[in-house]
């Protein structure tokens, strides 16, 4: 069979061969394109399909930052230090700082910049790794997300979620992710955090150059860091400002200006431990509980606490003066080092000098200080770089050889040779008003916390946990358990009343004896302490013999608190005294009468605050509310009462608590006629220094076992505060004849004098806390209240319980 060619065309073999490498190029650009849509897809199975921006914010790691009730930052803590801000709160001068350098077609380009990444391919293949960027804003958003590997692996993924990203987002929400997500060092997250970080300024307050500065350091943080190397960062700056000034976002003379700027960093202080360390401290130990490790250690958390700074800052002022003061009392315990060569001292002088240079001599600080000369009035001590100064008799006139474990008090010396010579290293503190004179100061080794709540609403508005948190993180105020003394008197006396006694029952005030049936020991019940000087019989001749219920409280009587506490029964008052929210062991034996079973503070002060409230129970808060990164409520503490509430947020507290109804733990009369025999403690007891502060308080004293422990618990009607001081291993005690009238009574007066002298207050007790209005108010006058200092007892005070 004949076969015949239709339109035969005569080609020549060069046709044929391109004709064939032609199919063949495109056969194999197809198999290309196939694998790349296999690839492709194959990637974007493991990307975001489509990201979205409120998530990609609530998932991104920031700081928790703890505030106090007025919103002053108190902590921030967790991962990364990042404070989200808006778009439209970036002021444009930050904004076009990074655009100029990172990527200064931003607004024009896609997803990618193919210049840039024509150039960086081509770098990157010469090397065979991946050695230079060419990424955009975008890209660089997607790799906060998609992680730091560098691998053509991770890049690709990168270029595909930076497509996904510039189809579902606008510029303007790219660009707000990209300058809080942004790593600038000095573990700030962020520009807002950055600003704070190197200049404690917020966005709007920067300079030009400091935005410069700033932008200069989004390619490598550490390299262009102005606290690691100033020079480069200088460098850097220079190039953005020349970048800003190429795009037209700056002038020739903002140049000019900007250029000649010099770098001022600022020393930001940790908040942390400035305002409230033990306070913050277990908020944070709250929040771990709350929220659980991994919760936590994400961050991204706001907490609403109810500390108030100014209260804060007065208790921390008086437990200080009150442990220093005791301190004193107590005697020299020698100098922190004796340096006996010359080479020895000036090795010392030294580096003190370092240490020192660029830190002012403040009247409220201590300073190490080297002792150069030594006569009897006086010595002459150098502290670094600063000018030799003095320290006279008359401000070291206490510095009397300190007893280990007697409570020897009130000695002082004749001659400053009796307590330094040359060579000692001692602490020393500036003297106000007087330039160059100096006091000789230790650092305090009793122990002292305060604990404030407003007993309306069980906010805890003050705390003080101790002396020094950099010395000890201990919180006595929540961690410590300690004997009360005749702090627990109230509790069983508002038993009896509940029981139907009456304040005019008369009870004998003859010291006795009884014998523990737990020991087996006899026990002999007196109400003062006249050591060895006068025998019981003699006691027995001057104690009284018949006094009422109400004269044994308010002069804190310990022999007709004992045969109260016997008629009520050991296992009865245990039970009734857990009704007040003691967790703490109450172990019911004839000890119990005089506080012998350990307490926290915090309860402690919260049952006292029972009384307050007619009965009703109370727990502290200290955490008002806590929100999420995206600004959820978690948690919400608030009353409809809190002052920081918008009108909105206490409508919704009232309508959250309606039925809600604080339990009643003791009834209101037995509480109400307790409130009035706690008031009279004061009016009528030895409390003058809280009888002065010119309104109406009630509370009562406790002195444990060899003055180890003392106490003052009481209320206004606002606050239940409590106060101790105490010698936290039980090896000294305070003072032979201290007790708590001479120590936390004064810290209770002076605090509250200085902190609730002109907050209205009303007279105690009043009818009933859900109708304080009720109540009758106090006029209250400033000028009335006084502040008494402390004072040496004297006479013997009141022994165990006092």
């Amino acid at each position: 069979m004949r076969v015949v060619i239709l339109n035969q065309k005569n080609r020549s073999l060069f046709t044929h061969l391109v004709m064939w490498h032609a199919f063949m190029f495109l056969v194999v650009g197809v198999c290309f394109a196939f694998a790349g849509i296999l690839i492709f897809g194959t990637y974007a199975r493991q990307v975001p399909v489509k990201p979205d921006f409120g998530n990609m914010k609530s998932s991104v790691s920031t700081s928790t930052s703890i505030a106090a009730a007025d919103g002053t930052l108190l902590a921030e803590i967790a991962g990364q230090r990042r404070e989200w801000t808006p778009f439209e709160e970036i002021p444009p001068l930050v904004r076009n700082a990074f655009i100029s350098i990172e990527d200064a077609r931003f607004f024009s380009h896609g997803a990618l910049d193919l210049i840039g990444l024509a150039r960086a391919t081509w770098t990157n293949l010469r090397s065979g790794s991946i050695r230079q960027g060419g990424s955009t804003i975008t890209q660089q958003v997607a790799k906060y997300f998609l992680g730091e590997e560098r691998t053509f692996d991770r890049k690709f993924r990168e270029v595909i979620w930076a497509l996904r990203l510039e189809r579902s987002m606008g510029k303007e929400q790219i660009l707000e992710l990209y300058l809080n997500l942004i790593f600038l060092g000095k573990n700030a997250y962020g520009v807002k955090a950055a600003a704070r970080n190197y200049f404690d300024k917020n966005l709007d307050q920067l300079t030009l150059a400091e935005a410069a500065l700033l932008a200069g350091m989004a390619q490598a943080p550490s390299r262009y860091s102005p606290t690691v190397n100033p020079g480069l960062a200088l460098f850097r700056r220079e190039q953005v400002l020349q970048a800003m000034h190429r795009n037209g976002f700056i002038s020739t003379t903002e140049l000019d200006l900007a250029q000649a700027a010099p770098v001022e960093l600022a020393q930001r202080k940790d908040p942390f431990n400035a305002r409230t360390p033990y306070f913050t401290e277990t908020v944070r130990q709250l929040l771990l509980q709350r929220v659980g490790a991994d919760a936590f250690a994400r961050g991204g958390y706001r907490v609403e606490t109810t500390v108030r700074p100014f209260v804060q800052i007065m208790a921390r002022k008086n437990v200080e003066e009150l442990t220093r003061w005791q301190d004193h009392r107590q005697g020299w315990r020698g100098a922190e080092a004796r340096l006996k060569s010359e080479a020895e001292r000036a090795e010392f002088l030294g580096k003190a000098a370092a240490y020192y240079k660029d830190i002012p001599l403040v009247g409220d600080r201590d300073y190490l200080a080297l002792v150069t000369q030594v006569t009897r009035e006086k010595a002459t001590v150098v502290v670094g770089p600063h000018p030799a100064g003095t320290i006279l008799l008359d401000d070291m006139n206490w510095a009397y050889p300190a007893h280990p474990t007697e409570g020897v008090t009130d000695k002082t010396i004749a001659s400053v040779t009796e307590a330094l010579a040359a060579g000692d290293v001692v602490w020393v503190r500036p003297k106000p008003g007087a330039p160059g004179r100096y006091r000789l100061e230790q650092i305090p080794r009793v122990q002292s916390a305060l604990h404030v709540m407003d007993h309306r609403s069980g906010y805890v508005v003050a705390m003080i946990g101790g002396t020094d948190f950099d010395l000890t993180k201990f919180n006595r105020t929540v961690q410590a358990c300690r004997q009360p003394g005749s702090t627990y008197k109230p509790f069983y006396y508002s038993l009896a009343l509940a029981e139907g006694w009456t304040f005019d029952r008369p009870l004998t005030d003859i010291p006795y004896a009884i014998v523990d049936p737990a020991t087996g020991q006899k026990w002999r019940i007196t109400n003062f302490n006249y050591g060895e000087t006068m025998s019981p019989e003699l006691q027995e001749k001057v104690a009284n013999y018949k006094v009422t219920l109400e004269h044994a409280l308010v002069w804190s009587r310990n022999t007709p608190s004992v045969t109260i506490f016997q008629a009520m029964g050991a296992r009865k008052v245990a039970a009734w005294v857990r009704r007040f929210g003691f967790t703490t062991p109450v172990i019911p034996d004839k000890g119990l009468a005089l506080g012998s079973s350990c307490t926290r503070m915090d309860e402690l002060n919260a049952a006292f605050a029972v009384f307050a409230r007619n009965g009703r129970g109370i727990k502290p808060v200290m955490i008002r509310r806590i929100r999420d990164a995206a600004g959820n409520i978690l948690e919400d503490a608030t009353t409809p009462s809190d002052p920081l509430l918008t009108t909105g947020e206490r409508i919704d507290r009232m309508i959250g608590l309606l039925g809600h109804r604080d339990r009643q733990v003791i009834p209101a009369r037995a509480a109400y006629q307790t409130s009035i025999l706690l008031r009279k403690v004061v009016t009528d007891g030895h409390n003058e220094t809280v009888r002065d502060v010119g309104f109406p308080a009630a509370g009562k004293t406790g002195t444990a076992s060899d003055t180890m422990d003392t106490w003052f618990a009481g209320y206004t009607s606002r606050w239940a505060t409590l106060t101790w001081l105490g010698d936290e291993k039980y090896e000294r005690p305070l003072g032979d004849r201290d007790a708590a009238f001479v120590t936390t009574s004064p810290l209770w007066g002076r605090f509250m004098y200085d902190v609730a002298r002109f907050a209205p207050q009303r007279e105690i007790p009043w009818a009933d806390e859900r109708h304080r209005d009720l109540g009758k108010p106090i006029a209250t006058d400033p000028a009335r209240g006084v502040k008494h200092d402390y004072l040496p007892p004297k006479e013997k005070p009141p022994a165990l319980g006092e």
